[in-house]
């Protein structure tokens, strides 16, 4: 790519920070680490002797299916982020908008609570000629519409599977889960309709600190200032997508469901490769609940934790020998294959960087 196509390079992301091959490799390792502990106890505890039987019996159609949606799964990843990126720029291919999906995915794998996706996602933007104030108001409005329909989702779902709950984990998942998504909502749609607000906020934060050591003083203000010019142009960018291009909210809410929805949908595709029959409002209900506990699960990639949360939610659905099985294919097409491919697009970014 020339460098015309390039993003200012004073904005280009702090990589040695975000992208440093320590964090990197330690958060494979505890993913790694955590998923094989996981799995070895499920397989243990679920009466593994029949696991070969549950793996011979499987139908292949059902697996190429369950493969195929995993790609549109990446594929409605990337789009829903270049139906606003088009916008910005013009001439961003949706491809640079489906490797930065899967980037977002890998990084999201190796960091606690998906911490470095969104950094990932950031980067290859930068690489591809996006800012990183226009890279982040496309992030912001796509997670705004993951956070209003995860709650929604959730409410519907809870409500849907009240009988097969126990009060405890009723109450556990309605304390934790939406007071975490309410919250975060409320602080998105402060950035949505007065981000001024935060930008003027730092600007004075940065001068009352300032005061206090004449050292920092410089350097904060600068801080202040340009953190204050950056929140403006986020203000004008989603003043141009919000007015001129209003349809772009409800279409990123709809790509949001038909993206989630095809998520679920997957899962139920796996029962019938194992040869299960459930009710299929009965398999979507559970996974809005499994994904809307493990959203924010503070391990790599949610590892450990959701290969426990899957067992424990679908043990009502499936016989212990389909338990391991189910859980492995489940966590195999919807995080392990994207990770892989995004881990591909991370390291090829980084080695052409260094070159550069």
């Amino acid at each position: 790519m020339s460098k015309k196509n390039r993003a200012n390079p004073s904005q280009a992301p702090d990589i040695k920070k975000t992208f440093s091959v320590k964090t990197i490799r330690k958060g494979v390792l505890y993913f790694i680490l955590f998923s094989l502990l996981s799995f070895s106890i499920l397989f243990f505890y679920n009466n593994t002797a029949k696991a070969a039987d549950v793996i011979k019996n499987l139908q292949p159609s059902y697996i190429l299916l369950a493969i195929s949606m995993s790609f549109i799964d990446m594929w409605l990843g990337g789009w829903r982020n270049h139906i606003f990126a088009r916008v910005l720029k013009p001439e961003i291919a949706q491809k640079v908008c489906f490797k930065a999906n899967l980037a977002n995915i890998f990084m999201g794998a190796v960091t606690p609570s998906q911490s470095g996706g969104g950094a990932a996602q950031l980067y290859v933007w930068y690489r591809s000629g996006i800012n990183l104030t226009n890279g982040f108001t496309i992030s912001l409005i796509n997670w705004f519409s993951t956070l209003f329909f995860f709650p929604t989702a959730a409410f519907f779902a809870l409500y849907f599977m009240e009988d097969q709950f126990s009060e405890n984990i009723l109450s556990f998942l309605l304390k934790s889960g939406f007071s975490i998504f309410g919250t975060l909502l409320a602080v998105i749609l402060i950035a949505f309709w007065k981000p001024i607000w935060i930008g003027k906020g730092a600007r004075a934060l940065a001068n009352c600190i300032g005061q206090l050591n004449s050292n920092w003083k410089e350097k904060l203000n600068k801080w202040g200032q340009k953190t204050y010019e950056a929140i403006q142009e986020y203000q004008n960018n989603c003043k141009l997508l919000l007015t001129k291009h209003f349809w772009l909210l409800p279409y990123s809410f709809i790509m949001t469901l038909i993206l989630y929805f095809n998520k679920f949908c997957l899962a139920y595709v796996l029962l019938l490769g194992l040869g299960v029959t459930a009710p299929f409002w009965t398999v979507i209900a559970t996974q809005v609940i499994l994904m809307f506990v493990l959203y924010f699960a503070p391990s790599p990639g949610a590892s450990g934790i959701a290969e426990f949360s899957i067992a424990a939610l679908m043990s009502g659905i499936l016989a212990e020998a389909f338990i391991p099985i189910f859980t492995l294919l489940h966590r195999t097409f919807l995080l392990f294959i994207p990770a892989l491919l995004g881990a591909l697009v991370v390291l090829s970014e980084l080695r052409k960087h260094a070159e550069e």
